[in-house]
């Protein structure tokens, strides 16, 4: 029998992914406080910013080798639909309870409403390419190509990706853990955005491609930032927790919106749970060997059966984009 290649990817795989996940985290910090002393204020602004760190997010797939995950496939677009249409729906009917709320109060619509939600448009798409090209790309690609072809090592990719992606939506340098109010809403945001990880990454998995979850990101964003940020022209904020009086009812807003976003949990999972073995991420060119097996190979016990902003906005609930 013809011995197999030398081992690639694999370990190594996820070693480069952590190494390039540094770069495009500290990357945009280092870029933009060096040149802010020559164009200052330019850290502080958000879409550059977000543009930025997008852009060292996409070289740093494209770095591993990820480039497929780019072109846009029909069953990319269909399927971050499938599985996560009920979430874009919960985000439409926030939308429309901010308008309604602004209306209540007779809250004017801003002068500049037009370049505002162009603004917030641009914004939500540099932060959608962002967050899956470094959370569903990058880390979720790097765990893949390491444990991917066993079902309880795709378990813990999800698992730990969901994890980083729900704790990158808490601000911990002014959220007091030692506040019960305090720590609940950060446990809650944790929660919902962590549900909203699986989601996308089975549709990345499904598809191989990021396409399809960041315009799907980009679009969430901008329904609960539109009204807000954009027609009324509230400054834009990612602060999640409430330090003030309202803090129970975000605790209560966070678990009803956890409770609403279970639906969308349970189809990933059944999704995840019939993909075939073993399930290498998008770093991994198909075809190739990772640390010694065959991408194509998988013990038979391991497939399973293929089934078929202030802290928020002050009108409407708490702001629940991720």
């Amino acid at each position: 029998m013809a011995g197999k290649r030398p081992a690639s990817g694999g370990y190594g795989k996820l070693a480069a992914a952590l190494a390039v996940l540094a770069v495009v985290i500290l990357g945009p910090v280092v870029t933009l406080l060096s040149l802010d002393a020559v164009w200052p204020g330019i850290y502080e602004n958000l879409l550059v910013y977000e543009g930025v760190s997008a852009a060292f997010a996409v070289l740093g797939v494209l770095v591993l080798g990820g480039w497929r995950a780019f072109v846009p496939t029909a069953d990319d677009l269909r399927g971050v639909w499938q599985l996560g249409r009920a979430v874009i729906l919960i985000s439409f009917v926030l939308m429309v309870m901010q308008v309604v709320g602004y209306c209540a109060q007779g809250t004017p619509v801003s002068d500049r409403w037009l370049p505002n939600v162009a603004y917030c448009l641009v914004v939500c798409l540099a932060i959608g390419v962002f967050e899956e090209a470094m959370l569903r790309g990058i880390a979720l690609g790097g765990l893949l190509a390491a444990f991917g072809r066993r079902r309880s090592g795709m378990v813990v990719a999800v698992a730990l990706t969901a994890l980083a992606f729900g704790c990158m939506h808490v601000d911990w340098t002014t959220t007091d853990v030692a506040d019960p109010l305090q720590l609940a809403q950060a446990l809650l945001k944790i929660a919902q955005t962590g549900i909203y990880s699986v989601v996308l990454s089975a549709c990345v998995m499904r598809s191989g491609s990021l396409v399809g979850a960041s315009l799907y990101h980009a679009l969430d964003d901008f329904l609960l930032m539109v009204v807000s940020n954009g027609i009324f022209g509230e400054a834009m904020s990612t602060e999640y927790v409430s330090k003030g009086d309202d803090a129970p009812v975000t605790v209560i807003f966070y678990v009803v919106l956890v409770a609403l976003y279970v639906p969308s949990l349970v189809r990933a999972v059944r999704e995840l749970s019939g993909m075939s073995l073993p399930q290498l991420g998008p770093l991994v060119r198909e075809g190739r060997e990772v640390d010694g097996a065959d991408e194509g190979s998988a013990t038979n016990a391991d497939v399973a059966p293929a089934d078929g902003g202030g802290a928020r906005p002050p009108v409407g609930p708490p702001d629940p984009r991720v």
